[in-house]
């Protein structure tokens, strides 16, 4: 199966653990980048006299600005201790850039076409940073917001509606197995009671539901024109039909800093979930609008092409599950099927 992650061949640092509640420490959340001036490229070198190995060292931070010791008032536009290893990967990375834009000018001469890389990007990536007691350290000008700001966080019906021969399905958190809803073992719920579930929890197309009972922290993008199951005891974000933002959330979910997150905030004790208040709450670093544009071009194509991936599978599986049991019995003749399988095809 196709997934976001095999998709993208930039390298990603790992993530760390979310801020332990109690402690002054926090550490900065997956999928930041450093920036030209943060990496010794451009007008920001690493090395700066008295700093060792070219790392500044933090020694009094006010207001959460990163400032330069003895040079009150300025922002200090080197690199935190804390993300000393992320700005080699952010090196590497320029270096390829400049790089491809080298061969992109010599392919130019060449009449040949090669896409170039958008350099506009960086200036989103700034050399100076904040720190912020949710996320620890981020770049100047991106923002910390709470799940709750960005969509319209809900749950499912807290009722056991009863099966019915006829309707839609009733799907719960067992049923959400990653970029699939598994079917097969949920049930039908009649149409009255599906209208009655959705006057509290509506799934549209590009909503984000997330598993918050037993196996918690699963998340699902909805993609499906026509929705044809309502939802029990599952997270529900709502996106208002604002793609980009769905496929940032929902890329952002499956971030190793937010398994670990919702990992650490988990109640209960014979069978763990998360609270409504806690899906409202999840601390979400929020990057310029540039970048958050950029990020829906990529990723768009991909979450598309993945679904149609996810269909296609669906449609074979179906097929098989047809076609197979009447060709050992006899019932079918290898020509019908073949037959049978084109019109589906």
């Amino acid at each position: 199966m196709v997934s976001v992650e095999s998709c993208i061949t930039q390298p990603s640092p790992p993530a760390p653990l979310p801020k332990v509640e109690g402690s002054s420490e926090s550490l900065l959340p997956l999928g930041e980048d450093l920036g030209e001036g943060s990496t010794g490229i451009g007008s920001s070198p690493l090395g700066r006299s008295g700093d060792e190995g070219g790392i500044h060292r933090r020694s009094g931070d006010e207001g959460g600005i990163h400032r330069r010791s003895g040079d009150e008032g300025s922002i200090y536009d080197g690199i935190p201790e804390e993300l000393a290893a992320r700005a080699a990967i952010r090196r590497s990375i320029l270096e390829k850039n400049q790089n491809d834009e080298l061969e992109m000018l010599n392919a130019e001469k060449n009449n040949s076409e090669l896409i170039p890389h958008n350099s506009s990007f960086s200036s989103h990536f700034p050399a100076s940073f904040k720190f912020t007691d949710e996320m620890g350290w981020i770049p100047e000008g991106w923002e910390v917001k709470k799940s709750g700001s960005l969509f319209d966080v809900r749950d499912g019906t807290h009722d056991s509606p009863k099966q019915s021969a006829a309707g839609k399905y009733l799907i719960t958190s067992r049923h959400i197995t990653g970029n699939t809803i598994d079917y097969s073992n949920a049930y039908l719920i009649s149409e009255e009671d599906f209208e009655q579930v959705n006057r509290r929890s509506k799934v549209d197309s590009y909503d984000i539901l997330l598993t918050m009972i037993g196996t918690v922290g699963i998340p699902f993008l909805v993609m499906e024109e026509e929705i044809n199951f309502a939802i029990k005891n599952v997270g529900l974000f709502k996106s208002g039909v604002n793609r980009t933002l769905a496929t940032y959330f929902f890329t952002y979910l499956k971030s190793d800093f937010m398994i670990a997150f919702m990992e650490s905030r988990l109640a209960g004790t014979t069978q763990k979930y998360l609270t409504l208040k806690i899906l409202r709450e999840l601390p979400t670093t929020v990057p310029h609008s540039d970048i958050m544009k950029g990020f829906g071009n990529q990723t768009l194509p991909i979450f598309e092409k993945i679904h149609s991936n996810n269909n296609a599978t669906d449609s074979l599986a179906a097929l098989r599950d047809t076609l197979l049991p009447k060709l050992i019995s006899g019932e079918l003749r290898i020509p019908d099927a073949e037959k049978l399988a084109e019109k589906v095809l």
